[in-house]
């Protein structure tokens, strides 16, 4: 459970946390945010919604989860260094290696749920979003999302992948 609730509730509360530390305006972000990033920010909204006793429990009652935490600090360290020394070959190495660890057969249904829930996304949208799908192999459909087209978009503030809109 360290790592079921410890572990996963921990990063959604550190990423809340560092959003607000940067002063991050995330309302402003979902003008041009990606899947990912709704996604997450849902986790979050979902977390912070909730009893933070609750949280505070699932944090300190597990023995466990302090050592996860460390672990997690330590490879936020880790990572941390490898993007200040631009160290790309060190980086890949890491992806390849996490993804080693959980197997093509766990990734292949964590892709598919994810496209799934981007699915949703897309099908809950305005009709200002746009949907570009670009096969990479017979068995993918990447998905990449532009919300917002030149009638809401803040033209002071251009989309940083579609500066023209």
């Amino acid at each position: 459970m360290a790592i079921v609730q410890g572990l996963i509730h921990a990063m959604q509360i550190t990423m809340a946390a560092t959003m607000r530390a940067l002063k991050e305006n995330f309302h402003e972000s979902l003008s041009y945010a990606s899947p990912v990033y709704r996604i997450a920010l849902s986790l979050i909204g979902r977390i912070l919604r909730q009893d933070a006793g609750l949280y505070a429990d699932i944090q300190m009652l597990n023995a466990n989860v302090p050592e996860v935490l460390g672990q997690t600090i330590k490879e936020l360290g880790r990572l941390e260094e490898i993007v200040r020394s631009k160290n790309q070959e060190e980086f890949v190495r890491q992806f390849k290696a996490s993804r080693n660890h959980f197997g093509e057969e766990e990734l292949e249904k964590a892709y598919d749920l994810f496209e799934e829930l981007n699915q949703l996304l897309a099908d809950r949208s305005s009709e200002h979003q746009a949907l570009l799908q670009v096969n990479e192999d017979k068995a993918r459909t990447a998905s990449f999302y532009y919300r917002h087209f030149r009638q809401s978009r803040n033209q002071s503030h251009p989309h940083p992948l579609f500066p023209g809109f």
